[in-house]
């Protein structure tokens, strides 16, 4: 399955709902451009790790951390 950049700043925005870590849509889309380079998969992969083993709020160094 192909991802799209839009696939990837709904899974950043649902993780960080789910970690109670509101975003505007401009941090949002500024996260996602900044993962981007990493490539999607590995970036969605990334954010199930992220959902699973951090407790607390989300940043943009636990994502590229996993």
């Amino acid at each position: 399955m192909d991802h799209t950049p839009d696939d990837l700043i709904r899974a950043v925005a649902v993780t960080a709902e789910l970690m109670s870590t509101p975003l505007s849509p401009e941090a949002l889309a500024l996260m996602a451009e900044d993962l981007l380079p990493y490539g999607i998969p590995t970036v969605l992969d990334a954010l199930q790790r992220t959902r699973r083993d951090v407790t607390g709020r989300l940043t943009l160094g636990a994502i590229i951390q996993r």
